[in-house]
């Protein structure tokens, strides 16, 4: 299903080209590069109950760690995540440290800054919270 999203995320940004990469030379490397943008994509089948701890176990070490290095020189990375049919976007570096470690379905869905919003973020347009929740909501 990560190749159903990486599809989806390239049709989202249509027109900035994005890239799918396979980099076996670099461990971590995000899924697509877009516009100096890179994107991780996951996948989790199905929703867990409230109060459990969201499972990823595969987000591996290395990509947590490229993700980390990418925020601390001051580059924006994120993790796209479907799970069920809802899908979700994360600031690359809070996903790093929380996604399948801690963050409960609530903590999840409030880092969420909205799937919708990926373009515009990486065109450097103002989100504001409220579009991420109008986004979430429909």
């Amino acid at each position: 299903m990560e190749k159903h999203l990486n599809t989806k995320i390239k049709a989202d940004l249509k027109g900035l080209y994005p890239q799918r990469i396979e980099n076996i030379c670099a461990p971590g490397t995000p899924d697509i590069e877009c516009c100096g943008t890179w994107i991780e994509s996951k996948f989790i089948a199905v929703t867990p109950k409230h109060g459990n701890v969201v499972k990823l176990s595969h987000f591996v070490k290395e990509q947590r760690a490229w993700h980390r290095l990418r925020h601390h020189i001051g580059e924006t990375s994120y993790v796209a995540l479907l799970m069920g049919s809802n899908y979700y976007l994360f600031n690359g570096n809070e996903a790093a440290i929380h996604l399948g470690v801690d963050w409960k379905l609530s903590e999840l869905i409030r880092a969420d800054l909205g799937f919708g919003n990926l373009r515009a973020l990486i065109e450097g347009r103002r989100v504001r919270r409220s579009d991420i929740n109008a986004i979430n909501n429909n």
